[in-house]
């Protein structure tokens, strides 16, 4: 539960996509339902989209520093699955920024940069 009060400090920007009625996005349409509040509590300053579409699968995303951006489908989860591959997303993202930086830097000399988290 503690990723989520630090998602504002990792990544950028949070999107959730799933369709009002399919089977395949009842767990994102719960997940959406039952954690969307905590999360904007938590991290009132990160945009956090939701975007319902017609006919879409199902799948969360974030945004890393730099634009990197990647998603994980969400297909069939159960909403504490949504939670975990979200969780996993935000996670990684120390990782993701650091090799984001890596590679804006790779052009010059040798530099290491660390985070901490």
């Amino acid at each position: 539960m503690a990723w989520r009060g630090r998602m504002s400090m990792l990544i950028r920007e949070v999107r959730v996509v799933y369709c009002p009625s399919s089977a395949s996005s009842k767990g994102t349409r719960a997940f959406v339902e039952k954690e969307y509040m905590d999360i904007k509590a938590l991290n009132p300053l990160l945009p956090v989209y939701i975007r319902p579409a017609n006919q879409v699968e199902p799948f969360v995303a974030v945004r890393y520093a730099r634009g990197v951006y990647q998603k994980q489908s969400t297909v069939d989860m159960k909403p504490e699955q949504v939670a975990d591959a979200l969780k996993v997303l935000v996670e990684q993202a120390p990782e993701v920024n650091a090799k984001a930086v890596e590679k804006k830097l790779s052009g010059g000399g040798a530099v290491k940069i660390a985070y901490m988290v």
